[in-house]
């Protein structure tokens, strides 16, 4: 039986697009305060209505067959989380949706901006995502073209979907658990994720997604003649593993909770707009309630009301950390840590 995608489709794709010009794009949700204890009880939540919406963002990761990654790009549902006061910048993009999730005008924004980026770079880019309501048709594009998987078929298809965000996410929760393991050596109380701790992480995390990983999962999907590779060089699960055996050995209460648990924590998380129900229809002609608007852009505002809000370190905490820093890598024998050359004259001038 043939496979028009594959047979008219994909053939299309790969003859008139560079690879370095094939982009694959796909949306996750990620619980991201989740500790593992509380994987039992948020784990198979499919948050529909937009459950938990606190607690749980939406990203789309996007990357190319040659395995460069897009910036990540998140959606939470706070517009003035407390935790970004006194931020300037921001780890990656973030935009807010009412429900945490992906949009056809949030995903449509993203596009556009792409587009205006890889038209300034002359270049012609083919976009491929699945097919659902969040991601429409969109017009006017002057350097991506849209391709959409055929329906019910993104796990098989689509390289992002598989091993690629599994590996991210993976190493997300890794760095949670390394979090956890730096309260109990301080003696302190277990992290209170932030939406900023989690953006910072989720950066890491997927900048340590290894571009063979990327393109395996391509090849694996049918972008190459090559068969894909036998043997995967990353193991996504390693340092996760590894990370919570030490956890384990600090408090043993934490034993009867598996990896596969934590790392299967949000595989069945909504992460896309559903279609309205006749309730949420009628309700969008409806007069808004002032003072519930009021009410609820004030929830949304305080949305981490426990996160702690980033203060500018002063120039002898700047030093300390520099020195600290330096002696790590004369002890470890590593190159000189990249960005540690700065001048203590630089940071006078800023006092």
């Amino acid at each position: 039986m043939t496979d028009p995608w594959k047979d008219t489709t994909l053939q299309t794709i790969l003859t008139n697009y560079d690879k370095a010009d094939i982009y694959n794009a796909d949306e996750f949700g990620l619980f991201f305060k989740a500790l593992p204890k509380k994987t039992l009880h948020l784990k198979d939540e499919k948050c529909t209505g937009g459950k938990h919406s606190k607690i749980r963002v939406t990203g789309l990761a996007a990357a190319n067959m040659n395995g460069d990654k897009l910036p990540m790009f998140i959606i939470g549902k706070s517009q003035k989380p407390r935790c970004f006061k006194n931020i300037k910048k921001l780890p990656c993009g973030y935009r807010s949706q009412k429900k945490s999730w992906m949009d056809s005008t949030l995903f449509e924004e993203w596009v556009r901006e792409l587009d205006c980026r890889f038209e300034k770079e002359s270049r012609k880019v083919a976009l491929i995502v699945d097919n659902c309501t969040a991601y429409p048709e969109i017009g006017g594009l002057k350097a991506m073209d849209l391709f959409f998987l055929p329906p019910n078929t993104t796990c098989i298809l689509q390289p992002i979907d598989q091993v690629v965000i599994c590996s991210l996410k993976v190493k997300y929760r890794a760095k949670v658990v390394r979090k956890m393991i730096e309260a109990i050596d301080s003696n302190k109380p277990l992290p209170d994720v932030s939406l900023l701790d989690a953006m910072k992480m989720l950066v890491l995390a997927w900048d340590e997604v290894t571009d063979t990983i990327v393109q395996n999962y391509f090849r694996k999907a049918g972008f190459s003649e090559i068969a894909e590779e036998d043997a995967i060089s990353d193991d996504p699960f390693a340092v996760l593993k590894s990370t919570f055996k030490e956890l384990v050995n600090l408090d043993e209460t934490y034993k009867d909770i598996t990896v596969e648990d934590v790392a299967s924590l949000d595989d069945m998380l909504v992460s896309t707009q559903e279609p309205l129900s006749d309730e949420e229809i009628i309700a969008e002609f409806l007069p808004i309630d002032a003072d519930a608007q009021q009410g609820e852009s004030d929830e949304d505002d305080s949305q981490s009301e426990n996160s702690e809000v980033l203060v500018k370190p002063n120039p002898s905490q700047l030093r300390a950390a520099i020195d600290a820093l330096m002696n790590y890598s004369m002890i470890v024998g590593t190159a000189e840590l990249q960005g540690l050359t700065v001048n203590a004259s630089r940071i006078n001038e800023n006092e």
